[in-house]
C-alpha cells in the first residue's frame, strides 16, 4: 500500500469515526486537522469548518456532539457535512496524484 493510499485510508476512517461520534476526542480532531493540512487545506479553511457552522472552536463542536444538545444539532450536522466535503475534495486531489 502506497503512502498516498495509507493517508487516504486514515483520512476516511478518522472522518467517519468523528461524524459517527465514535469515541470522539479532541485528539481525533487534532489528527483530522493535521491530515487536512497534509492534504493541502489551509488553516483558515480548517477553522472555517466550525466557525461557519456557529462554533467558536473544535472543542465546542466536540462537547455539543458528545452531549447531544438539541439546539446545536443543526450546527453539528453542518460541521459533519463540511468535514465530508473537505475529505471528498482531498480524496479527489490525492487520487489523481496516485494515477500520475
Amino acid at each position: 500500500m502506497s503512502s498516498i493510499e495509507k493517508f487516504q485510508k486514515e483520512l476516511i476512517n478518522l472522518s467517519k469515526e468523528i461524524r459517527m461520534n465514535k469515541e470522539l476526542t479532541n485528539e481525533k480532531i487534532e489528527r483530522l486537522e493535521h491530515l487536512f493540512k497534509i492534504g493541502g487545506v489551509s488553516e483558515y479553511t480548517v477553522e472555517s469548518i466550525y466557525r461557519n457552522c456557529g462554533f467558536n472552536s473544535w472543542n465546542e463542536y466536540v462537547i455539543s456532539k458528545k452531549s447531544f444538545i438539541p439546539e446545536k444539532a443543526s450546527n453539528v450536522n453542518c460541521v459533519d457535512q463540511k468535514i465530508q466535503v473537505v475529505v471528498s475534495n482531498i480524496l479527489n486531489v490525492t487520487s489523481s496524484m496516485s494515477t500520475v
